[in-house]
């Protein structure tokens, strides 16, 4: 049974981690190409000539949503942290992993919600033309999103078939021990 609670809360860290990792720094869309989360002023600018009013309000929304993510980051890896506590535990609760990670599951949903209102606060401030570019931009962002997520998810089944291999083998040389 001791083996069993153990491989269980194994597998959900391995879970929880893989996710995490799977995805590039700063969650997905971060530093893609076009009009990703941290896009270059540069290259903006130029895509949708902004005006410098325009410039400035999309300088301090972003700058905002930055300060947003930064605090939501750190409260997933407090929380990772608190999933390597709560699996040292000597009275480990499985119950603990779960509800720790539906708590890391609605920060990233914050993390989400929190680049999707940048993304509408910008729209706010852009003429039509401007939307326009906007728009496609957010749908490629979306596109890369989902492919990441894709990516992730499979490389956390890779992972989790890998750990499962892993311990079929050690649990074989154990029995050949013995």
């Amino acid at each position: 049974m001791k083996n069993l609670s153990f491989a269980v809360a194994l597998t959900f860290a391995l879970i929880i981690t893989t996710v995490s990792f799977a995805q590039p720094q700063g969650g997905p869309g971060h530093g893609m190409k076009g009009f990703g989360p941290e896009p270059n002023m540069n290259m903006i600018t130029n895509r949708l000539n902004l005006t410098d009013e325009q410039s400035e309000q999309f300088q301090d929304l972003l700058t905002n949503m930055k300060k947003d993510a930064i605090k939501i980051r750190s409260q997933i890896e407090l929380k990772k942290l608190d999933i390597e506590t709560a699996l040292r535990a000597k009275d480990f609760k499985p119950e603990s992993l779960v509800s720790l990670s539906a708590d890391i599951d609605k920060l990233q949903s914050d993390l989400r919600k929190a680049r999707i209102t940048f993304w509408t606060d910008v729209y706010k401030t852009l003429d039509e033309n401007q939307q326009a570019k906007w728009k496609k931009g957010f749908l490629r962002f979306m596109k890369n999103v989902e492919d990441a997520q894709r990516v992730g998810l499979r490389e956390m089944k890779e992972k989790r078939m890998d750990m499962m291999r892993k311990e079929k083998r050690m649990s074989k040389m154990k029995n050949d021990q013995f």
